[in-house]
């Protein structure tokens, strides 16, 4: 096993996790969506115990957490989260859905970080007690679950008011 690059996946996998937070964060506090409010927080917390497994991973491997590594995804975040921002929080506005995006993509990063643990499992008897098919579950449940909310506003956010999109010719 290569352990510095399994160190580093796991770290760069951690400061994507911890930008995520931030995130969700953000939209479980927008002042004008109470009703998503709930959803945010539920998915902050899943996430939260995400970023904890990954934690543990790395104490199990006798690996340590890079505070660098965990910095750059966090200022990658923070000019992300300007731009969204800039663009807007709430729907329709186009940094909402790109915020969303942003999520999925991530989900999507998170859940291919399992099944590659998984993959690698039986070459790391440390790792042996993991539930990476639990793991892997839950992240395509996060997704899917982001995925209703965002087709929701692709239209409103997308097409003009009247359902339709001006193009130039």
């Amino acid at each position: 096993m290569n352990s510095s690059n399994l160190e580093r996946y796991l770290n760069d996998h951690l400061a994507g996790a911890t930008g995520a937070l931030q995130l969700l964060e953000d939209l479980a506090n927008r002042k004008n969506a109470p009703d998503d409010t709930s959803f945010y927080r539920n998915l902050r917390l899943q996430v939260k115990s995400d970023f904890d497994q990954l934690t543990r991973l790395l104490k199990t491997l006798n690996m340590s957490q890079n505070r660098l590594a965990q910095a750059s995804g966090d200022l990658s975040m923070k000019v992300g989260r300007l731009k969204m921002m800039w663009d807007g929080l709430n729907p329709p506005e186009l940094g909402f859905m790109e915020a969303l995006e942003m999520l999925e993509l991530g989900i999507c990063g998170k859940k291919l970080l399992w099944v590659a643990l998984q993959e690698i499992q039986p070459h790391c008897p440390a790792i042996a007690d993991v539930d990476f098919s639990s793991l892997i579950e839950s992240a395509n449940t996060q997704r899917e679950e982001l995925e209703i909310r965002r087709l929701k506003v692709v239209e409103p956010t997308l097409l003009e008011s009247d359902g339709k999109t001006t193009l130039p010719n």
